[in-house]
Protein backbone atom coordinates (compact mmCIF):
# COMPACT_ATOMS: atom_id res chain seq x y z
CA UNK A 1 0.00 0.00 0.00
CA UNK A 2 0.84 3.49 -1.28
CA UNK A 3 1.77 6.40 1.15
CA UNK A 4 0.01 9.71 0.64
CA UNK A 5 2.04 11.43 -2.27
CA UNK A 6 4.60 13.51 -0.82
CA UNK A 7 2.84 16.97 -1.28
CA UNK A 8 -0.42 15.65 1.14
CA UNK A 9 2.29 13.70 3.15
CA UNK A 10 4.17 17.34 3.65
CA UNK A 11 1.00 19.12 4.02
CA UNK A 12 -0.04 16.11 6.92
CA UNK A 13 2.73 16.63 8.48
CA UNK A 14 3.78 20.39 8.34
CA UNK A 15 -0.24 20.69 10.20
CA UNK A 16 0.97 18.75 13.13
CA UNK A 17 3.68 21.22 14.04
CA UNK A 18 1.85 24.43 12.33
CA UNK A 19 -1.55 23.89 13.86
CA UNK A 20 0.37 22.57 17.62
CA UNK A 21 -1.87 22.66 20.25
CA UNK A 22 -1.58 24.76 23.58
CA UNK A 23 0.42 22.34 25.17
CA UNK A 24 3.44 22.65 22.47
CA UNK A 25 2.24 26.38 22.42
CA UNK A 26 3.27 26.51 25.63
CA UNK A 27 6.38 24.76 25.68
CA UNK A 28 7.74 27.09 22.84
CA UNK A 29 6.53 30.03 24.60
CA UNK A 30 8.31 28.52 27.90
CA UNK A 31 11.22 27.51 26.08
CA UNK A 32 11.83 30.86 23.61
CA UNK A 33 11.21 33.14 26.33
CA UNK A 34 11.19 32.10 30.15
CA UNK A 35 14.31 30.20 29.54
CA UNK A 36 15.94 33.37 27.62
CA UNK A 37 15.33 36.03 29.24
CA UNK A 38 15.50 37.34 32.97
CA UNK A 39 12.66 38.69 34.82
CA UNK A 40 13.43 41.70 34.60
CA UNK A 41 13.80 42.00 30.74
CA UNK A 42 11.31 41.53 27.77
CA UNK A 43 11.76 42.62 24.43
CA UNK A 44 8.52 44.01 24.21
CA UNK A 45 9.33 46.63 26.26
CA UNK A 46 11.12 47.81 23.82
CA UNK A 47 8.86 48.62 21.62
CA UNK A 48 8.97 52.21 20.42
CA UNK A 49 11.67 53.27 23.03
CA UNK A 50 15.28 54.49 21.59
CA UNK A 51 18.84 53.29 23.39
CA UNK A 52 18.59 56.41 26.06
CA UNK A 53 14.86 55.55 26.65
CA UNK A 54 15.85 52.00 28.62
CA UNK A 55 19.61 51.58 28.16
CA UNK A 56 19.83 49.05 30.44
CA UNK A 57 16.96 46.67 28.06
CA UNK A 58 18.41 47.28 24.86
CA UNK A 59 22.15 46.82 26.25
CA UNK A 60 21.11 43.29 27.54
CA UNK A 61 19.49 42.65 24.20
CA UNK A 62 22.73 43.04 22.61
CA UNK A 63 24.32 41.37 25.43
CA UNK A 64 21.91 37.90 25.20
CA UNK A 65 22.42 38.45 21.25
CA UNK A 66 26.79 38.45 21.51
CA UNK A 67 26.04 35.32 24.02
CA UNK A 68 24.43 32.81 21.62
CA UNK A 69 27.53 33.37 19.09
CA UNK A 70 29.31 31.44 22.19
CA UNK A 71 28.25 27.67 20.91
CA UNK A 72 27.86 25.06 23.07
CA UNK A 73 25.63 27.10 25.66
CA UNK A 74 22.04 27.00 26.40
CA UNK A 75 19.56 30.18 26.87
CA UNK A 76 19.32 29.62 30.81
CA UNK A 77 23.01 29.76 31.09
CA UNK A 78 22.72 33.36 29.49
CA UNK A 79 19.72 34.17 31.48
CA UNK A 80 21.65 33.07 34.75
CA UNK A 81 24.97 34.89 34.34
CA UNK A 82 22.68 38.28 33.69
CA UNK A 83 20.42 37.64 36.64
CA UNK A 84 24.02 37.42 38.72
CA UNK A 85 25.60 40.04 37.33
CA UNK A 86 22.71 42.45 38.38
CA UNK A 87 22.46 41.23 41.36
CA UNK A 88 25.54 42.02 41.95
CA UNK A 89 24.78 45.36 40.84
CA UNK A 90 27.40 46.53 37.97
CA UNK A 91 25.53 44.97 35.56
CA UNK A 92 23.06 48.09 36.01
CA UNK A 93 26.29 50.31 35.85
CA UNK A 94 27.95 49.38 33.19
CA UNK A 95 24.88 49.34 30.75
CA UNK A 96 23.90 53.00 32.05
CA UNK A 97 26.64 54.85 31.79
CA UNK A 98 28.40 53.97 29.21
CA UNK A 99 32.13 52.78 28.99
CA UNK A 100 33.67 56.29 27.99
CA UNK A 101 32.17 57.70 30.89
CA UNK A 102 32.32 55.11 33.68
CA UNK A 103 35.55 53.22 34.07
CA UNK A 104 34.74 52.70 37.57
CA UNK A 105 31.71 50.50 36.70
CA UNK A 106 34.06 48.57 34.65
CA UNK A 107 36.93 48.30 37.10
CA UNK A 108 34.18 47.17 39.53
CA UNK A 109 33.29 44.11 37.67
CA UNK A 110 37.26 42.92 37.14
CA UNK A 111 38.12 43.22 40.93
CA UNK A 112 34.81 41.21 41.56
CA UNK A 113 36.28 38.27 38.87
CA UNK A 114 39.71 38.53 40.74
CA UNK A 115 38.65 38.74 44.37
CA UNK A 116 41.52 36.86 46.23
CA UNK A 117 39.14 34.73 48.28
CA UNK A 118 37.37 32.93 44.86
CA UNK A 119 38.08 29.70 44.78
CA UNK A 120 35.95 29.27 41.49
CA UNK A 121 35.14 32.11 38.55
CA UNK A 122 31.54 30.98 38.24
CA UNK A 123 30.58 32.10 34.23
CA UNK A 124 34.10 32.58 33.16
CA UNK A 125 33.41 32.54 29.18
CA UNK A 126 30.66 35.25 29.94
CA UNK A 127 33.29 37.29 31.94
CA UNK A 128 35.72 36.67 29.21
CA UNK A 129 33.21 39.11 26.79
CA UNK A 130 34.11 42.04 28.59
CA UNK A 131 35.69 43.59 25.50
CA UNK A 132 32.08 42.73 23.13
CA UNK A 133 30.11 44.31 26.30
CA UNK A 134 32.75 47.81 26.45
CA UNK A 135 32.32 48.07 22.97
CA UNK A 136 28.66 47.75 22.93
CA UNK A 137 27.84 50.53 25.56
CA UNK A 138 30.43 52.58 24.31
CA UNK A 139 28.13 53.67 20.89
CA UNK A 140 25.02 51.73 22.35
CA UNK A 141 22.99 54.89 20.87
CA UNK A 142 24.23 54.41 17.49
CA UNK A 143 23.76 50.48 17.35
CA UNK A 144 20.48 50.63 18.50
CA UNK A 145 19.42 53.18 15.74
CA UNK A 146 21.39 51.14 13.06
CA UNK A 147 19.70 47.72 14.18
CA UNK A 148 15.59 49.46 14.28
CA UNK A 149 16.85 50.91 10.56
CA UNK A 150 17.49 47.67 9.32
CA UNK A 151 14.05 47.54 7.75
CA UNK A 152 14.91 50.86 5.92
CA UNK A 153 17.90 49.64 4.78
CA UNK A 154 16.71 46.19 3.24
CA UNK A 155 13.96 48.24 1.49
CA UNK A 156 16.36 50.99 0.30
CA UNK A 157 19.07 47.74 -1.17
CA UNK A 158 16.91 45.25 -1.72
CA UNK A 159 18.70 42.67 0.25
CA UNK A 160 21.85 43.73 2.97
CA UNK A 161 24.95 42.13 4.57
CA UNK A 162 24.33 42.12 7.92
CA UNK A 163 27.97 42.46 8.92
CA UNK A 164 28.10 45.40 6.79
CA UNK A 165 25.34 46.65 8.42
CA UNK A 166 26.46 46.51 12.11
CA UNK A 167 29.65 48.41 11.21
CA UNK A 168 28.01 52.13 11.57
CA UNK A 169 31.35 54.15 11.09
CA UNK A 170 32.61 51.80 8.31
CA UNK A 171 28.95 51.48 6.73
CA UNK A 172 28.48 54.62 3.83
CA UNK A 173 24.71 53.24 4.46
CA UNK A 174 24.81 55.08 7.98
CA UNK A 175 27.01 58.57 6.94
CA UNK A 176 24.64 60.67 6.56
CA UNK A 177 22.78 59.61 10.04
CA UNK A 178 26.18 60.49 11.80
CA UNK A 179 26.24 56.89 13.16
CA UNK A 180 29.83 55.92 15.21
CA UNK A 181 30.99 52.16 16.57
CA UNK A 182 33.18 49.49 15.51
CA UNK A 183 31.94 46.34 13.83
CA UNK A 184 29.96 44.15 16.17
CA UNK A 185 30.16 41.32 13.08
CA UNK A 186 32.51 39.03 15.50
CA UNK A 187 31.10 40.22 18.84
CA UNK A 188 27.71 39.39 17.32
CA UNK A 189 27.98 36.73 15.17
CA UNK A 190 24.89 34.65 14.73
CA UNK A 191 23.10 36.46 17.67
CA UNK A 192 22.12 39.21 15.43
CA UNK A 193 19.85 36.40 13.37
CA UNK A 194 18.74 35.92 16.79
CA UNK A 195 17.81 39.27 17.65
CA UNK A 196 15.86 39.99 14.08
CA UNK A 197 13.82 36.49 15.16
CA UNK A 198 12.73 37.68 18.56
CA UNK A 199 12.13 41.48 17.57
CA UNK A 200 9.96 39.79 14.79
CA UNK A 201 8.18 37.63 17.32
CA UNK A 202 6.97 40.48 20.14
CA UNK A 203 6.27 43.02 17.53
CA UNK A 204 9.27 45.19 17.18
CA UNK A 205 8.63 45.32 13.83
CA UNK A 206 5.23 44.60 12.21
CA UNK A 207 3.86 44.83 8.87
CA UNK A 208 6.06 45.46 5.72
CA UNK A 209 8.87 46.22 8.09
CA UNK A 210 8.84 43.08 9.41
CA UNK A 211 8.44 41.31 5.94
CA UNK A 212 11.45 42.75 5.09
CA UNK A 213 13.12 41.11 7.77
CA UNK A 214 11.91 37.69 7.95
CA UNK A 215 15.05 36.70 5.69
CA UNK A 216 17.73 37.90 8.70
CA UNK A 217 15.71 35.80 11.24
CA UNK A 218 17.66 32.42 10.93
CA UNK A 219 20.46 31.29 13.00
CA UNK A 220 22.79 28.57 10.88
CA UNK A 221 23.95 27.41 14.41
CA UNK A 222 26.11 24.10 14.24
CA UNK A 223 22.93 22.17 15.52
CA UNK A 224 20.76 23.65 12.50
CA UNK A 225 23.52 23.01 10.13
CA UNK A 226 23.57 19.68 11.34
CA UNK A 227 20.12 19.11 10.69
CA UNK A 228 19.94 20.48 6.90
CA UNK A 229 23.20 18.87 6.17
CA UNK A 230 21.49 15.97 3.84
CA UNK A 231 20.44 18.57 1.42
CA UNK A 232 23.69 20.72 0.55
CA UNK A 233 21.76 24.31 0.89
CA UNK A 234 23.36 26.40 -1.32
CA UNK A 235 24.86 29.52 0.64
CA UNK A 236 25.15 27.76 4.08
CA UNK A 237 29.00 26.83 4.29
CA UNK A 238 30.27 25.09 7.19
CA UNK A 239 30.59 28.07 9.78
CA UNK A 240 27.83 30.27 12.05
CA UNK A 241 28.06 33.22 9.83
CA UNK A 242 24.79 35.31 10.36
CA UNK A 243 24.92 36.10 5.92
CA UNK A 244 23.82 32.83 5.88
CA UNK A 245 20.10 33.11 6.78
CA UNK A 246 19.03 33.48 3.72
CA UNK A 247 19.98 30.85 2.69
CA UNK A 248 17.99 29.09 5.03
CA UNK A 249 15.24 31.12 4.71
CA UNK A 250 14.61 30.23 0.54
CA UNK A 251 15.24 26.64 1.16
CA UNK A 252 11.79 27.02 3.50
CA UNK A 253 10.36 29.06 1.69
CA UNK A 254 10.66 26.64 -1.37
CA UNK A 255 8.91 23.60 0.13
CA UNK A 256 6.58 25.18 2.40
CA UNK A 257 5.92 28.75 0.67
CA UNK A 258 3.44 31.07 2.80
CA UNK A 259 3.84 28.63 5.65
CA UNK A 260 7.95 29.25 5.82
CA UNK A 261 7.49 31.74 8.93
CA UNK A 262 6.51 28.70 10.74
CA UNK A 263 3.37 30.38 12.57
CA UNK A 264 5.54 33.47 13.41
CA UNK A 265 8.29 31.52 15.15
CA UNK A 266 10.97 31.47 12.55
CA UNK A 267 13.85 28.88 13.08
CA UNK A 268 12.84 29.18 16.46
CA UNK A 269 11.34 25.06 16.50
CA UNK A 270 14.15 23.51 14.10
CA UNK A 271 16.74 25.02 16.94
CA UNK A 272 14.90 23.19 19.49
CA UNK A 273 14.25 19.98 17.41
CA UNK A 274 18.21 19.97 16.42
CA UNK A 275 18.91 20.19 20.47
CA UNK A 276 19.66 16.90 21.32
CA UNK A 277 17.94 16.61 25.27
CA UNK A 278 15.73 19.27 24.66
CA UNK A 279 12.17 18.28 26.89
CA UNK A 280 10.36 20.42 24.15
CA UNK A 281 12.49 18.22 20.83
CA UNK A 282 10.35 15.18 21.35
CA UNK A 283 7.07 17.47 20.60
CA UNK A 284 8.48 18.56 17.49
CA UNK A 285 9.62 15.38 15.85
CA UNK A 286 7.34 16.15 12.98
CA UNK A 287 8.67 19.21 12.17
CA UNK A 288 12.30 17.21 12.56
CA UNK A 289 10.71 14.50 10.20
CA UNK A 290 9.52 17.19 7.73
CA UNK A 291 12.78 18.06 7.04
CA UNK A 292 14.29 14.63 6.69
CA UNK A 293 11.42 14.43 3.92
CA UNK A 294 11.56 17.22 2.49
CA UNK A 295 13.09 16.11 -0.77
CA UNK A 296 12.56 12.54 -0.65
CA UNK A 297 10.65 11.50 -4.04
CA UNK A 298 7.25 10.14 -3.98
CA UNK A 299 8.69 6.80 -4.76
CA UNK A 300 10.73 6.31 -1.81
CA UNK A 301 7.77 7.35 0.55
CA UNK A 302 6.14 4.24 -0.89
CA UNK A 303 5.91 0.98 1.65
Amino acid sequence: MKRAPRSRQRHDLYAKYHDYDSEISDLLGECGDQQAYPQSFHPRQLLDSEAEDDRQGWFTFFALGMFRSMGRTIDGQHRSFVEEAQRQGWWTDISKAGAKHAPEAWLKWLQDVAAPDRNHISYLPWHRRIVDLHLLTCYLPDYVMAFQRLPFLVAQKGAIRLGDALAPSASHDWARLGLEGGPLRQSLGIGVNWMIRESLRHGLWTGLDAERMRPYAWAASGRLRNLLAPFAVSGLGDQADMDASGAIYQMVKIHLKDRATFNGDFDLPLQISATQGSALSAHLEAAHYLIQTIDMPDEELAE
